[in-house]
């Protein structure tokens, strides 16, 4: 099975458990600013997203969210976990971008500290709604 969850592509077996991420998420810590910047995706549509065979997708870009940036207090902390479906376990792939490619701190089990306060975080979400299958 091939997922995208939050910008980033991974994939797992059915059978055997475990995943690994095949492309990385558009994530971001600035260090010298202590900013953290996330890009999320959101997948629209009125219709059942499902097909058998090859088939032809219509995507169309709408509401791009861009809030004002988060401020960390002084002291205070983010942090950053996965939660996976019930049916669709990525947590490893997951854990090991965290850990690995982000060099995040752990702060519990499957838990990360994304960042140590006083810093921001920016989340900027896109919109794709999905127009015909």
């Amino acid at each position: 099975m091939i997922s995208l969850e939050n910008g980033a592509v991974v994939k797992r077996n059915t059978v055997i458990p475990g995943s690994v991420m095949l492309a990385e998420p558009r994530w971001f810590i600035d260090s010298p600013t202590n900013t953290a910047v996330i890009y999320v995706i959101a997948f629209n549509s009125s219709t059942v997203l499902a097909r058998s065979g090859v088939g032809t997708v219509q995507m169309t870009l709408g509401e791009v969210t861009y809030p004002p940036p988060y401020t960390i207090p002084p002291g205070d902390q983010v942090h950053v976990q996965y939660h996976q479906d019930t049916g669709a376990d990525y947590s490893l792939a997951w854990n090991t971008y965290f850990a690995n490619r982000l060099k995040l701190t752990a702060g519990g089990s499957d838990d990360y500290i994304l960042l140590d306060g006083p810093g921001q975080v920016v989340i900027k979400q896109y919109q794709v709604i999905i127009k015909s299958l």
